[in-house]
């Protein structure tokens, strides 16, 4: 490892062990949540279209009264799956302004949910079982089976569920402690720059303020400050702050 790499991780080491040793003294019902727009691409059909065309090819299937073998309709609702997964999962990169790299890269449909687990996105017990699903159904060569399309079906459509709701809530984040005058003393902060893109944590107090900032190329630190701030926002009112340094500490820098 370079003698750059091993400075960036030890600055690293060192925001995680102020945020597991300080966080829960921080006073999380002051919030400071800076909004903003993410920009959206703009398709002719998106993820909610091919779930609904997946939907009623299961609904085509399961009610068939005219005796045939009508496993085509089995075969066309993976085929629609996949491509609302193909889908969501672009809309969120390019959301990010990230789709541009995995695609100059010619990163596939695996390394994109690799990010997605990295970052503390979508369970990666539940992203293994999807995958190994839908690359089984896609490679067998043979007629899916019901009950496999089924919890494909409803694990795709939590998916696309669990990304849409990352979007929609999206924001920088801030946590902080303040005096009886309500003047900032200890703050901890992710910034998220859409430009680069770059992904930025300042933490500390009045003697000593300190930041980093990582963008894509760094993609383990870049992916693990994007959990970071994902936690964050659900400690406002869906997580504990036991459950929140839990998952930060187990984290493999």
């Amino acid at each position: 490892m370079s003698t750059t790499n091993i400075e960036t991780m030890s600055k690293l080491e060192e925001f995680r062990t102020y945020f597991l040793l300080r966080y829960e003294n921080f006073d999380h019902k002051e919030m400071d949540k800076s909004g903003f727009i993410i920009s959206l691409p703009t398709f002719e059909l998106y993820a909610q279209d091919y779930l609904e065309f997946a939907e009623q090819e299961l609904f085509a299937y399961q009610n068939n009264t005219k005796g045939k073998d009508n496993r085509i309709h089995l075969i066309n609702c993976l085929s629609h799956l996949k491509r609302a997964m193909d889908c969501q999962s672009d809309t969120f990169l390019h959301a990010f302004n990230l789709y541009n790299i995995f695609s100059k890269r010619n990163l596939k449909f695996e390394k994109k949910l690799e990010f997605f687990d990295a970052s503390g996105i979508f369970g990666s017990r539940s992203l293994t079982r999807l995958n190994i699903i839908r690359n089984r159904m896609e490679h067998d060569y043979e007629f899916p089976k019901l009950e496999d399309i089924e919890v494909y079906y409803d694990l795709v459509a939590s998916f696309i569920a669990v990304l849409q709701r990352t979007m929609i809530a999206f924001k920088d984040i801030q946590a902080y402690i303040t005096d009886e005058r309500e003047r900032i003393l200890e703050h901890i902060k992710i910034t998220y720059h859409f430009d680069g893109p770059k992904i930025e944590a300042e933490w500390g107090n009045w003697d000593k303020n300190e930041n980093i900032s990582y963008t894509m190329n760094e993609y383990k630190e870049f992916a693990f400050l994007f959990r970071v701030l994902l936690l964050m926002e659900q400690g406002e009112c869906f997580a504990s702050i036991r459950y929140i340094t839990s998952q930060i500490n187990k984290y493999h820098l």
